[in-house]
């Protein structure tokens, strides 16, 4: 659907997989008319890497909910398409930090896709408790994003050590339970379907971890050879 390579602009975060797992999961339950712009593509976009999305089919849905990953650190974007605008949350409280980046390569990226009108676009922050760590962004960007898809706000997520424990077993608990359905995922897209303009979808099994991946995101041509994804490989 984006095109083999959107990457990310350093090394994938090991936490990936689980929050694009969590936050479909979210979506799903919820039945939302929301889209997720998975972790490698949504931080590839607000990076300001996104030539690699010329591909990129807009999704149906007006608002996206995009988790975005600057080095070590989560923090979340949601679009509404219809509005114009976007919606800044940063676990610590640094929204300032983020903003204008966040903004201006938001405006290129619907330029380089043809649309003139981006200066309508605003962005816009929520009021938050802020993150009292230096490890739970990515358990706080979750939450976050579960609260304002229920509720439209965020200030009743709790930030404290006791809770982020709590929040880290739910999400723990939650994935386990639909282990079947996250492991169906592409291991390096974190997408089920890589091309909806396909109706067969082609994807090869890891040999020793036995997750799945697109023949495409693989790299893969030789239906005789065997497959080990690149986390497999470097530990052997």
């Amino acid at each position: 659907m984006y095109g083999r390579e959107a990457t990310y602009p350093s090394e994938v975060p090991v936490e990936v997989p689980v929050i694009d797992a969590y936050l479909h999961r979210v979506i799903e339950r919820r039945k939302n008319a929301v889209h997720l712009l998975c972790s490698v593509v949504a931080s590839s976009l607000f990076s300001g890497q996104f030539r690699c999305l010329t591909k990129m089919k807009f999704p149906v849905e007006d608002m996206w909910l995009c988790p975005v990953n600057f080095g070590t650190h989560w923090i979340l974007v949601i679009v509404n398409i219809s509005a114009q605008k976007i919606l800044l949350i940063d676990p610590m409280g640094n929204e300032g930090v983020y903003d204008r980046k966040i903004l201006r390569n938001w405006r290129n990226f619907l330029r380089m896709r043809g649309h003139e009108d981006t200066m309508e676009w605003q962005l816009q922050t929520m009021q938050h408790n802020k993150q009292q760590d230096s490890s739970s962004c990515g358990v706080l960007l979750l939450k976050f994003a579960e609260h304002y898809l229920a509720f439209g706000e965020v200030s009743e997520v709790l930030t404290t050590t006791e809770a982020v424990v709590l929040e880290r077993m739910q999400i723990a608990c939650t994935l386990l339970e639909h282990r079947e359905n996250a492991e169906d995922y592409c291991i390096v897209c974190s997408m089920l379907d890589a091309d909806a303009d396909r109706s067969m979808i082609e994807m090869v099994q890891c040999e020793s971890c036995q997750r799945w991946a697109h023949f495409a995101c693989a790299k893969y041509k030789d239906s005789n050879q065997e497959y080990k994804c690149k986390k497999c490989k470097e530990n052997t």
